[in-house]
C-alpha cells in the first residue's frame, strides 16, 4: 500500500499494481486511492485516443464506485462506434445501468443522459415525466446540456400557448 502511495505520482500504472495487491491482501484503504487513479490513468488513455485500454480502467474504477467512470463506461456501452477501436459491442442495458449508478450519485451529465433515454425510450420504457424529472435534476447539478433542453422546452410550451 505504502509502495503504491509513493508511486502515485511517479509512476501510476506501478502504483495500480500494487494498489490492487494491497487491496486483495484486504487493506481496504487502497480502493479509494486505486479507484482515483484508475480514473485519471483511464482520461489519459482516453485524450491520447488508447480506447480499448481506457475502458478497461474505467471499468474498474466504475467497479469501485467512482461516478464519473461510471458515466464514461455507460458511453461506451451506448455508442462504442464513438470510440475508435474500443472493442466494446453496444449493449444498452449495460449502458443504462452504468449510467444510473452514476446518476444515482449526483453526476449531472448522467442524470442529463437518463432524461435523454426517458424521453426517447430508448433502452427504456419512455416516459416524459421520469424525463423531465431527471433533466430538472441534472439541470440544478450543473448540467448545461439539460439546462438548454429544459429552455427550449420551456419556450416551445409557452409558444403553444
Amino acid at each position: 500500500y505504502q509502495m503504491g502511495r509513493l508511486l502515485y505520482q511517479k509512476s501510476p500504472v506501478e502504483a495500480i499494481e500494487y494498489l490492487e495487491k494491497a487491496l486483495k491482501s484486504g487493506i481496504k484503504d487502497a480502493k479509494k486511492l486505486l479507484a482515483i487513479l484508475l480514473l485519471k490513468e483511464a482520461q489519459v488513455l482516453q485524450k491520447n485516443g488508447n480506447h480499448a485500454d481506457a475502458f478497461n480502467y474505467f471499468l474498474k474504477s466504475a467497479e469501485y464506485g467512482i461516478k464519473e467512470a461510471q458515466y464514461e463506461v455507460g458511453l461506451y456501452f451506448g455508442k462504442p462506434q464513438d470510440y475508435e477501436h474500443c472493442k466494446v459491442k453496444q449493449n444498452l442495458a449495460k449502458a443504462i445501468t452504468w449510467t444510473f449508478a452514476a446518476a444515482n450519485q449526483g453526476h449531472p451529465e448522467a442524470e442529463c443522459k437518463i432524461g435523454e433515454y426517458y424521453r426517447d425510450g430508448r433502452g427504456i420504457q419512455q416516459d416524459e415525466e421520469l424525463s423531465l424529472a431527471w433533466y430538472k435534476k441534472a439541470s440544478e447539478h450543473g448540467s448545461l446540456e439539460a439546462q438548454k433542453y429544459l429552455k427550449q422546452l420551456g419556450a416551445e410550451e409557452n409558444a403553444q400557448m
